[in-house]
């Protein structure tokens, strides 16, 4: 794989100049917003607020992190945005895109103010639900209030933390939750069953989500953007996330753009070294230098395709 500053190993600890820079730069923005955090938090605890959030407005809920988080980490979220950008100048038509784990909406807004487009909202979450609802009321949006059964217990419960949710086995008792396949998910909304883009971002279940997809049969030859993230992907009791990459293989996917969980672009290279390369995660996060990867997969080159990608990517990622 051909990383961003010209070497071949994404999972590497990137240590130059340009690198030690930005990660002082995120702590002084850490200790600096954090403290603005704490502060609008203590004055404002349970009040739910409109604020700008990478140049989109969002109604955010108490105590969600999304805006902090964002201010610390500014490319944070843009390398889905600048994907859909980046589709949407190549197809040169309207997208159609299915978002799943749309939490308030946030990624939905910040596309559709960059690129002309329908979204399929897929949230199951109650809590975030009347927030995609606002955030997304005056968009080209569908929602279906459901999680995916992609292997939740029966018995399952919701939990949050920050401005995230997952599901996790439950001892009985808890308020039912939505569950719905991808089948049924497509076969309600049949606009969708040929998508341009795919994202998933589920806290561990991305792995599952995308073979659920891939095992649809869905139309077209959409990009694929979800999170890679092996030990969460444990913590849900499900198979290993390692299993994803033939999985895509098989699909006939064949090349992958590969970021760290801040948005920073790692590399680009082709699904079929990814396994190898994954073997990053054997690390300590100290050692890699960031969590999880995002990661979007194409089908094939289309004439260069994916060197026009890593070109748009790289000419506009946030320095």
């Amino acid at each position: 794989m051909t990383s961003s500053n010209g070497t071949n190993l994404v999972g590497a600890r990137r240590t130059s100049v340009r690198d030690a820079v930005r990660q002082l730069q995120q702590r002084v923005r850490r200790l600096v917003y954090t403290a603005d955090y704490r502060v609008r938090r203590a004055l404002h605890a349970q009040r739910d607020c409109r604020r700008q959030v990478q140049g989109v407005d969002l109604w955010v809920p108490a105590g969600h992190t999304l805006p902090l988080f964002a201010k610390i980490f500014p490319a944070y979220g843009q390398n889905l945005v600048r994907v859909a950008a980046f589709l949407g100048c190549e197809l040169d038509r309207k997208l159609r895109i299915i978002d799943v784990g749309s939490n308030i909406g946030d990624s939905a807004r910040q596309i559709a103010a960059s690129v002309d487009c329908e979204v399929l909202c897929i949230e199951g979450d109650p809590v975030w639900l009347p927030f995609l609802q606002k955030n997304t009321h005056d968009l080209p949006v569908v929602i279906e209030p459901v999680f995916l059964n992609v292997g939740a217990a029966n018995e399952a419960a919701v939990v949050r933390s920050g401005g995230t949710s997952k599901l996790v086995p439950s001892g009985g008792g808890s308020p039912p939750i939505k569950l719905s396949t991808v089948d049924d998910v497509l076969n309600r909304n049949r606009a969708f069953n040929a998508p341009d883009l795919i994202k998933s971002d589920t806290d561990g279940y991305d792995c599952l989500i995308v073979s659920e997809f891939l095992r649809a049969g869905i139309a077209g030859d959409p990009v694929i953007f979800f999170e890679y993230d092996p030990w969460m992907t444990q913590t849900t009791g499900n198979p290993e996330a390692a299993g994803v990459w033939a999985e895509l293989s098989n699909a006939q996917y064949e090349h992958v753009v590969v970021w760290d969980n801040f948005g920073h672009l790692l590399g680009t290279g082709r699904v079929g070294e990814m396994l190898q390369l994954a073997s990053c995660f054997e690390s300590s996060r100290r050692e890699r230098g960031y969590d999880y990867w995002d990661v979007a997969v194409l089908k094939d080159d289309q004439g260069g395709r994916l060197a026009r990608l890593r070109a748009h990517l790289e000419g506009e990622e946030y320095r």
